[in-house]
């Protein structure tokens, strides 16, 4: 979400840009990756607590929840390949669906929790590629 506000400084007008989830591109992807271990963290801990093990069911749509916030302003270059920006926009619709309609449609599962990781980890492979820049999927990611 993206908060402008109007600053005078020396007599000059000037808008600050402040985003609560972060924007841009491969920027927003990351924010959205940095959830990732924190799935499993979490996982653990609700494994072992008696009084959150009922809950268990619901932490893959928690964790979109929080994850998808960083793809509100995904930025997707106009320049791009129709199929990447195609990719790139399925990608944030499917997340943001997760996560924030998961009450009223589909429910999460861990699955897709590591589907949508794996996919953005090749969605930035492509971008990688595409600006020429050579990659190799890590043995130990």
């Amino acid at each position: 979400m993206l908060i402008v506000r109007t600053l005078e400084y020396k007599g000059i007008k000037m808008e600050e840009n402040n985003s609560e989830f972060g924007k841009g591109l491969t920027y927003n992807l990351a924010l959205f990756l940095a959830h990732q271990d924190r799935y499993m963290r979490d996982k653990n801990i609700y494994e072992k607590e008696p009084v959150l093990k009922e809950y268990i069911n619901d932490l893959p749509s928690s964790w979109f929840n929080a994850s998808s916030d960083h793809l509100y302003d995904l930025q997707i270059p106009e320049n791009y390949p129709e199929k990447l920006k195609l990719r790139l926009k399925r990608f944030q619709n499917e997340a943001l669906n997760f996560g924030h309609n998961h009450y009223f449609e589909n429910k999460a599962t861990e699955k897709d929790v590591k589907d949508f990781c794996r996919e953005c980890k090749d969605i930035l492979m492509e971008i990688d590629k595409l600006i020429g820049v050579q990659t190799q999927k890590g043995e130990f990611e």
